[in-house]
């Protein structure tokens, strides 16, 4: 005796299934983040920030200079998580530690690491 009939599966699996498209067409068309441009994954799910993560070991952050290099900012990370790039706030930030000489700053990617952002805000 089945617990739950196939009926009732297939049913909860269709209803299911339209709530995920209504929701993908909800946050590709009307959301107010759909306007601004970028991967259509990353608008649509958080799917696409938890591959960079756990399949590429943390190389989201790279991906979103990428993104702002080609599509420019603001740029949608997630469906509710958008992202600014500042330049003269990356550059500040960049002169100021090379002029203190932290050991903790890599150079070879031109970003401070977080142990740096750290130590920066014990500063203020």
């Amino acid at each position: 005796m089945a617990l739950i009939s196939p009926t009732a599966l297939l049913s909860i699996a269709l209803t299911f299934t339209t709530y995920w498209i209504c929701l993908a067409l909800y946050r590709l068309y009307l959301h107010p983040l759909a306007r601004f441009p970028g991967p259509r994954l990353a608008a649509v799910s958080g799917w696409y920030e938890f591959y960079f993560d756990v399949v590429k070991r943390g190389q989201f952050m790279w991906e979103i200079g990428r993104m702002h290099d080609v599509y420019g900012t603001p740029l949608p990370l997630s469906p509710q998580d958008p992202s600014f790039q500042i330049p003269p706030l990356r550059q500040w930030l960049s002169e100021f530690v090379t002029r203190c000489k932290l050991p903790i700053y890599h150079k070879s990617r031109d970003i401070p690491s977080l142990t740096t952002i750290f130590f920066l805000e014990s500063l203020f």
